[in-house]
């Protein structure tokens, strides 16, 4: 609509000669912008999938939502949900050097929540009133 206004406000009036110069420089600017748009656009969509298709990020998304915790994963092209109320207790794990909150789920199942800071994960526990265990557990790998 915006571009409709901008074409239609610079339209000559006739009484100039002068008044065809800038309508006619709009659109010389004009077409080749949407040219552009008309062609990029889907250029960088097939781009896009293409990438996500032949080399999909390994490591696995996870988001808060009002009902828990989702982890998104490109790989397997799936969502697995946790709900708040199959969370029995949340434990701080040491791996690596790195240190992150794994949730305990009530089937005995660890999950690792690396994206999400562990003030934060104790702050939502706090509120969904979910055993939160603040001494670190170390994890090694036995040789």
């Amino acid at each position: 609509m915006k571009l409709v206004q901008v074409i239609l406000s610079n339209m000559p009036n006739g009484r100039n000669p002068l008044s065809w110069i800038p309508f006619i420089l709009l659109l010389i600017v004009m077409i080749p912008v949407l040219i552009l748009m008309i062609i990029l656009i889907p250029i960088i969509l097939i781009i896009n999938m293409l990438k996500l298709r032949f080399f999909p990020n390994k490591n696995p998304k996870t988001f808060i939502t009002p009902f828990g915790f989702a982890a998104y994963s490109q790989v397997n092209r799936s969502v697995v949900n946790y709900p708040w109320h199959d969370i029995e207790k949340v434990e701080v794990w040491a791996e690596d050097n790195d240190t992150f909150a794994v949730l305990v789920m009530k089937t005995g199942e660890p999950v690792k929540v690396k994206d999400v800071a562990v003030e934060q994960m104790k702050a939502l526990c706090a509120q969904h009133n979910i055993t939160f265990y603040e001494e670190v557990v170390i994890v090694q790998e036995v040789d």
